[in-house]
């Protein structure tokens, strides 16, 4: 009966279950104790930057406060696994706390899944932005190459992308920085043209790329961030001649024009098929306007240097990409009764080389004016002419020396000449053991 009793005890009922339960507890602590774990760099993402927006105004978030810590404190088995992928800290600008506040502040929400059974503390708790006025701007975009080459034998033709300018929007003091924008193609071992996608890189003016951060205050047009390329590869040809029409003006009086030459005389272009079929009917040769070259009241030769040479080609051709864009036309005017005669290097006496010195020329060939009677200078060839240079008292190095020009009697030189040499010590052979001495050989 005793025993009875106490079973049907409702006192001793309720204190077997506290201590089942204080036993259930101190078990749980001790398989999923509970910790905390700190997450450092958790970046903040804006919400609703549309609200400043409407009222003209962007913002940028002052510097330190682009991320925050967070701290969870759980269950074990909740905790420990969190990464920084797992948690999501927000700001939402309509949660502003006072747009009149010297800093602006705004509430940091910070989420770690469902966030059952965690307490979460974000520090800081706010963000501090500054307001600015916001602006749009619209900008040409420029497909480029960058240091990317087709197949050899093949360059670029066009880059056209699909879409020639995009409005970007943003604060004032990001979007006055920008000087360009570009669609940046990579080109290497093309040989066809075809459509590339890519994505817009914005420049400042100091030629640097925008950072991210910077970025992210950027919003562009239809969220036109990437553009497609249409990409025409050409086909290259090399040793084009290039030649001149004519020339502009008269000489003075009693001058005449020698001859211009064009250096460089030979360039490489590239081109769509019919041109380069319209290029080889012209024996891949190339005219220049007479209109590049004036002589005008010239007395003395001179030289013109033609900028922009792919202006100045046919229609369809173009220069190789990193070709010089300049040609120097070297315009020779001479008196009456004279002409140029062209010398080959081989024949020019070297006077007083020291010995044990080699005389290198740096041209395989000089002309020299010459004037005198027409009959005879009709007849006058380099053979009749002798040249020589002085040499004394030059060691190793490369000098440019006048030229000494020997003619005949009725003859005489308009301008005087000169010409480079190189001088480099005479190599000798010799065969000598380890210590320097040497090997006789029989």
């Amino acid at each position: 009966m005793l025993e009875k009793r106490k079973l049907n005890n409702p006192g001793l009922k309720i204190a077997s279950l506290v201590a089942a339960i204080l036993i259930w507890i101190v078990i749980s602590n001790i398989n999923d104790p509970i910790m905390t774990k700190t997450i450092k760099g958790v970046p903040v993402r804006v919400m609703n930057a549309s609200y400043l927006e409407s009222m003209g105004q962007s913002y940028k978030i002052r510097e330190g406060y682009n991320t925050v810590t967070v701290k969870v404190k759980g269950k074990r088995s909740m905790v420990d696994e969190l990464s920084l992928s797992d948690i999501e800290a927000t700001a939402d600008m309509t949660e502003i706390v006072s747009l009149e506040s010297s800093p602006i502040t705004v509430p940091i929400r910070v989420a770690v899944g469902d966030g059952s059974g965690l307490v979460i503390t974000a520090t800081p708790s706010t963000i501090q932005i500054d307001l600015e006025e916001l602006i749009s701007q619209d900008f040409l975009i420029t497909a480029t190459q960058n240091k990317t080459t087709p197949e050899v034998g093949y360059a670029v033709g066009q880059l056209t992308p699909s879409i020639e300018k995009v409005a970007v929007t943003g604060p004032a003091s990001i979007i006055n920085i920008i000087d360009r924008v570009e669609a940046p193609v990579d080109v290497s071992h093309m040989n066809a043209g075809r459509k590339i996608s890519t994505g817009l890189v914005v420049y400042d003016k100091n030629g640097a790329q925008l950072t991210d951060t910077q970025m992210s205050y950027l919003r562009f047009e239809d969220d036109q961030k990437t553009v497609d390329v249409y990409v025409t590869i050409y086909r290259v040809v090399s040793d084009v001649r290039l030649t001149l029409a004519g020339y502009n003006g008269r000489p003075a009086d009693g001058y005449q024009v020698a001859q211009i030459t064009l250096t460089p005389s030979t360039i490489a272009v590239a081109g769509n098929e019919e041109a380069l079929e319209k290029l080889a009917r012209n024996r891949s040769e190339i005219t220049l306007d007479r209109s590049l070259v004036d002589i005008a009241n010239a007395s003395a030769s001179f030289d013109v240097r033609i900028e922009n040479l792919g202006e100045y080609l046919p229609e369809g051709l173009i220069l190789v990409t990193n070709a010089s864009d300049t040609v120097v036309a070297s315009v020779e005017i001479l008196p009456y009764n004279s002409k140029l005669i062209k010398a080959a290097t081989a024949g020019i006496e070297k006077k007083y080389l020291a010995e044990g010195l080699n005389c290198v020329f740096s041209s395989a060939a000089v002309q020299v004016a010459v004037q005198g009677p027409d009959a005879g200078l009709s007849k006058l060839t380099a053979s009749e002419i002798g040249l020589a240079v002085d040499l004394s008292n030059k060691g190793p190095g490369t000098y440019t020396v006048p030229l000494e020009v020997t003619l005949p009697d009725e003859f005489r030189t308009v301008e005087d000449v000169t010409v480079t040499v190189v001088l480099t010590a005479t190599e000798t052979a010799s065969n000598t053991t380890d210590s320097g001495n040497k090997i006789d050989i029989e």
